[in-house]
């Protein structure tokens, strides 16, 4: 799933507040998205790419009430390098199989109140 597709997932059931770019070059963008159902919020950094991205959203978010990566449904207190880079290798095997290639969804997160969204997004996502 595209970025773009899990833009469209996450509003059909959190308001979207916005998106800002995170790095001067580059596409990386940070979009917030806020719960309806209690107080709370979440910015996202998709690494669709790599994990070059990883540092950059605990850098400008310090006092989230939490932090983490989302990869494989499920939530990392650091990124998951190992895991990510098998992934991205058996994703190129698949390719030059010919056989269906599953999308990699990595997330860098920081989250404010006590909604638990992010939970929420791993499984959404996975």
């Amino acid at each position: 799933m595209a970025p773009v597709a899990i833009d469209q997932q996450l509003s059909t059931w959190l308001k979207p507040l916005g998106k800002m770019r995170a790095t001067n070059q580059g596409a990386y963008y940070i979009k917030g998205y806020q719960s309806p159902h209690c107080q709370g919020s979440i910015a996202l950094l998709s690494l669709h790419r790599n994990a070059e991205a990883a540092h950059i959203l605990p850098l400008l978010v310090p006092n989230a009430d939490s932090q983490g990566y989302i990869f494989n449904g499920q939530i990392h207190q650091h990124f998951p390098q190992f895991g990510y880079a098998f992934a991205r290798v058996k994703q190129k095997i698949r390719q030059l199989l010919s056989l269906p290639i599953k999308p990699i969804h990595a997330l860098a997160f920081a989250e404010f109140g006590q909604c638990h969204i992010a939970p929420l997004i791993a499984k959404t996502i996975h």
